[in-house]
Order: C-alpha cells, then structure tokens, then sequence
C-alpha cells in the first residue's frame, strides 16, 4: 500500500496502538512478529491455467496465470517470458478507485515479479518452444479483492501458489498447407517449480517493528520494508516504502526476523499446493 494515502486516523487511536506496541501486543491481540491466520485456496480458477486465493486476515488476493505463445526477446531467445499485474479492485476499498493502474498497484506487480526473477523460481529455458522464434508467455495477473493491510505478502503467497497450479499444455509440431505450428496435444504438464520465494513486511510504527501490519498499522506507519527470500533463506530483493527511514541496526534485525519467519509461509504453500501435481 502506498503509504502516502491519507485516511483520518484520530490521535486517539494512534495513542493507544501505540501504548499497547510498548506493552508487546497489537490491536487484534498478536504479538509483534505474528501473522494472522493464513488461508490458500489454490486451482480454484478452472479457466485458468493457474490460480490461487490467498487470505492473510481479512485481507484476500485471487492470483491467475494464463498463457500465451509468442516471441521471445531477442537478447534471450531460447527463454519464456513472465509478466506480473496487479489491479486494486474498486470494492476492495473505498481508497481504491476505477481508472488507470495506481502507483501501489505497480509496485505490488514489480515486487511480486521481482521475487519471481531473482529467486529463479521457474526455469524460463523450459518454457522455450522453438529457439528464437516461440516461446510460452506467462501472464500472472494480481487482483487485490479485499483490502485489509499487506498486500504485498499476501500477493507474494498468491503467485507462488498460482504456479505452483499451472498446468501448461503439452504441444506437437503440425504441418498444414505448408504453414509449420505448434498444436496443443490435449495433454498438459506441471511447471517445474522447487523453490518457495516469499516476502515478509515490517512496518515502522514509532520505534517498533512490527511484522504483517493491518490497514490501521499501515495507516499510522512512518515506513514499510519487504524482504523477498527463497528457500535457502537468502534475500533475493529488498522493498522501502514510506517517508521514514530505518536505522542500520533495525534493517539488520529485521532481516533476521524474515529469515525466521520465511520458513512457515513456504510451509504454507507446501501444505496448500501439495496434491496440485497432475490435476
């Protein structure tokens, strides 16, 4: 969420999330370093090649993956191509509005693609069909259906969960008239995915570090940090967000709260994507 959106927070409000920070606990009764209960629902899209609803709280993003057969890029021709987009729904919230793609849409798609890339989650040589002259195209598309606070990790579940569902299908060369393509075979296959990228969110609320803020969080957050790590616990990006600044010390220990906290979401992906193989 870009934390330039305004929202009447009364200090009221602000003063007792913060009176309850210094006591350890958050408004919902988490501790600091807790998420709320986290739901996926992946496959669920049968028009889709792939598909996943990820819940974090009350906050819900529906992820679908489809494809394309197209031309690679030139300075990469024997690879496939993934691109992300995000849309903010307009009956998410009532901060989100009809129109073109918002600034906070953009930066949820580059981080979400950038996890994907840097994690090298998929093999984009397998998704080569005829070097340098076709390719698959992977289109994730990203819809923010319910807006509740951290988007960004729960985007990030839901992508990784979407392919994890994606069965692309299997193709055969054909000759007609002359004219050389490829045919679908009526058989698909998984994509060959054995990582588990994830982001973690810190918001900065006065001194405190808080991870998988809510929207009020969000709200009163002088600044926001997301770490992408793969399954080695290596942090392959980083994203800051926010006016405020974060000191070396508070970068430090919040990259090793993700490092400990990365395990149980890619847990969670394992546990939801498990019996995908083969549907």
């Amino acid at each position: 969420m870009d934390l330039s959106i305004s929202k009447k927070i009364s200090s009221l409000e602000r003063d007792y999330i913060l009176d309850l920070l210094e006591k350890g606990t958050r408004v919902d009764g988490r501790g600091l370093l807790e998420y709320r209960e986290i739901k996926i629902d992946a496959g669920h899209i049968l028009k889709s090649e792939g598909s996943a609803r990820v819940f974090i709280g009350d906050t819900e993003i529906d992820v679908g993956v489809k494809y394309d057969l197209g031309t690679p890029y030139p300075d990469s021709p024997d690879e496939g191509v993934i691109t992300c987009m995000a849309e903010f729904v307009p009956s998410a919230s009532p901060m989100f509005e009809s129109g073109p793609p918002r600034e906070d849409a953009i930066e949820l798609a580059r981080v979400v693609d950038r996890g994907i890339r840097h994690s090298n989650l998929i093999d984009k040589k397998k998704l080569c069909v005829v070097p340098g002259k076709e390719v698959f195209i992977l289109f994730v598309d990203i819809y923010y259906m319910d807006h509740n606070g951290n988007g960004i990790d729960t985007a990030s579940l839901a992508a990784i969960s979407a392919l994890k569902s994606v069965q692309l299908p299997k193709l055969e060369q054909k000759v007609i008239n002359e004219q050389t393509f490829q045919a679908p075979t009526g058989e698909t296959y998984p994509l060959d995915i054995d990582d588990y990228p994830v982001t973690i969110t810190f918001s900065k609320i006065d001194n405190h570090m808080i991870v998988d803020p809510n929207l009020i969080e969000e709200l009163i957050a002088e600044a926001r940090v997301s770490f992408c790590l793969n399954k080695n616990g290596q942090i392959t990006s980083i994203q800051k967000n926010g006016k405020g600044t974060f000191s070396a010390e508070e970068l430090v220990k919040a990259a090793k709260n993700a490092r400990d906290l990365a395990p149980m979401l890619q847990q969670k992906v394992k546990e939801y994507t498990r019996d995908l193989t083969g549907m």
